[in-house]
């Protein structure tokens, strides 16, 4: 439609010019929307959808053990079970689990990951 009302535009005023010698300046529509401005609307939000969805994966994968420097021993009085990222297993002193290291986490060990627990 906005194709159609630019060339009826634009006939118009050659019309006029023909008919009065005198042209007329054609106006942008400001309600009109080139394709240009339509590809760049819907862009932005499809690269930050993507951007984020990345993120996210990226924010959730676990680390490999040696990348945080996990050991089955405690260091001092910090160790897994008093760490805010660790995750019991089925008894106390059973191997659990953490929330960013992969594997099996043993409530003794630590790793540089390691915070206190807010009660």
């Amino acid at each position: 439609m906005t194709k159609i009302l630019v060339v009826l535009s634009r006939q118009v005023n050659a019309a006029c010019v023909r008919m009065k010698n005198v042209e007329v300046p054609m106006k942008k529509n400001s309600d009109s929307q080139t394709r240009r401005d339509f590809v760049r609307s819907a862009t932005v939000p499809l690269v930050g959808a993507m951007l984020f969805g990345a993120s996210t994966s990226v924010a959730s994968a676990k680390g490999s053990q040696a990348q945080f420097k996990y050991q089955s021993k405690p260091n001092g009085s910090k160790k897994c079970s008093a760490c805010k990222f660790f995750v019991k297993g089925k008894t106390a002193t059973a191997n659990g689990s953490c929330t960013l290291v992969d594997g099996s986490i043993s409530p003794n060990g630590w790793c540089i990951a390691y915070q206190a627990k807010t009660s």
